[in-house]
């Protein structure tokens, strides 16, 4: 590393901060370049977003960090960090390619989520020399395999497999990880529903069904849904798998819920992004913290300077977007994108704002300054890509029923179209 870079690099992230520079070391600087040509290449030359990166106010998501503009050299990379694969249908030749679309993927650097609930559950009879199939959770095998053989250069392939609460091998699952040496490179999530989760607080019986469109076969279990739900949370307590997706919340609170044209597919490896058929999202995170200001003696959160952050970030996103297109791996992945333009702002530095508040984690006042950061940060992102759309068109698949959803109606009042069919995502920013 130059004296010149590792001076600013100091500067930036803190003289003590010995992980922040073996991190952005190792993961984000390309072919040893200084700090200065590695902030112009991950900004792309938008002075706005370089200014906020330098005073640690925003920073895109990991694979922006390391990967944009890096094509040149012909790298076969994506600026996007999540992906769901299109979800295996009930047969071989697509579940073998639902691991050659991971394979790809995962090549080019991203993680990806894929569902199996649309696979046969075990005993099902099928036409071939098997005569019934080893069910949906026997081919997770073969997802968390690809997951490990494919290399990222030093970052392990993510993965998140999930399954729907109505699948009648839901306990094989849930209990799938209490052996540590199976399917040791995914994350696992239960797509739960309100009629679940209502058995459960009933004590009632639940039925588990599928059935097989091949050949009309209907597989039935009925269980106790409270005696289902115990075994998850003794699971979730020893292991940390499976987690819940609380899929009608998911399905009914977002820009999207009353398209008909629009269906999530599944989520990302850590969850925090639902997403289409082939679906994909570009990250980047608010550092909350940094927002703080000291006024008169008193610490103050900045939200004009906030807002105006959000703006920014907002076009920066579209942006990448818009650069990155043709770098998908899968033409799924780039008509997805192409027609839906996902971005995902989100926050970080939570904890960090609230101590240098001097406000206590989980009060009430936390909670109301917490309520209008995000309320802010939610009108001022739809009101940027109602700007945006003006002068840029909005995204391809834009329906007027867009203003028919909660999450619409609750923040802006306005009926215009929109750049991006969703906009914000809390990310883990683990490395950021």
């Amino acid at each position: 590393m130059r004296d010149n870079t590792e001076e600013k690099l100091k500067q930036w992230l803190g003289e003590d901060n010995q992980i922040g520079m073996d991190i952005w070391e190792k993961k984000y600087r390309y072919n040893n370049e200084s700090f200065d040509a590695w902030v112009d290449r991950v900004s792309g030359g938008d002075e706005d977003i370089k200014e906020l990166i330098l005073s640690k106010k925003f920073l895109f998501a990991g694979r922006i960090l390391s990967n944009r503009g890096t094509q040149k050299d012909g790298r076969k990379v994506t600026y996007s960090n999540c992906y769901v694969i299109p979800p295996p249908e009930d047969s071989l030749e697509s579940i073998f390619d639902c691991a050659k679309n991971l394979a790809r993927t995962f090549s080019y650097g991203g993680g990806c989520g894929i569902d199996i609930s649309k696979l046969s559950p075990k005993g099902a009879h099928i036409n071939n020399a098997a005569k019934e199939t080893s069910g949906a959770v026997s081919f997770m095998d073969l997802y968390s395999l690809t997951t490990e053989l494919i290399g990222q250069n030093g970052r392990r392939g993510a993965l998140m497999i999930s399954i729907s609460c109505d699948h009648p091998d839901i306990e094989d699952f849930i209990t799938i990880k209490s052996d540590l040496d199976k399917i040791t490179k995914a994350n696992l999530s239960i797509r739960v529903t309100n009629e679940f989760m209502r058995a459960v607080e009933n004590d009632a019986t639940y039925t588990l069904s599928f059935t097989r469109e091949e050949t009309g076969e209907e597989i039935k279990k009925t269980i106790k849904a409270r005696e289902l739900f115990d075994k998850f949370c003794y699971m979730n307590w020893d292991y940390g798998e499976p987690a819940f997706l609380f899929w009608d919340r998911v399905k009914s609170y977002n820009l999207l819920s009353e398209d008909d044209a629009f269906e999530y597919a599944g989520v990302n490896p850590c969850a925090e992004e639902p997403l289409p058929s082939g679906g994909s999202c570009l990250l980047g995170s608010l550092n909350l913290a940094a927002f703080v200001e000291t006024i008169n003696g008193q610490p103050q959160f900045n939200m004009s300077e906030f807002r105006n952050a959000v703006v920014i970030a907002v076009y920066g996103l579209n942006d990448v977007l818009d650069e990155g297109l043709p770098l998908h791996p899968l033409e799924v992945q780039r008509d997805s994108v192409r027609n839906w333009r996902q971005i995902g702002l989100g926050i970080m530095g939570l904890a960090d704002m609230l101590i240098k508040l001097g406000v206590t984690y989980g009060s009430e006042e936390s909670l109301v300054i917490c309520d209008d950061i995000g309320w802010n940060l939610a009108n001022e992102a739809l009101s940027t890509s109602i700007t945006i759309a003006k002068n840029k068109g909005e995204y391809p698949m834009f329906s007027d029923k867009v203003w028919e959803s909660e999450f619409y109606k609750r923040h802006i009042g306005i009926s215009a179209p929109l750049r991006n069919s969703q906009l914000l995502t809390i990310a883990p920013t683990g490395t950021l």
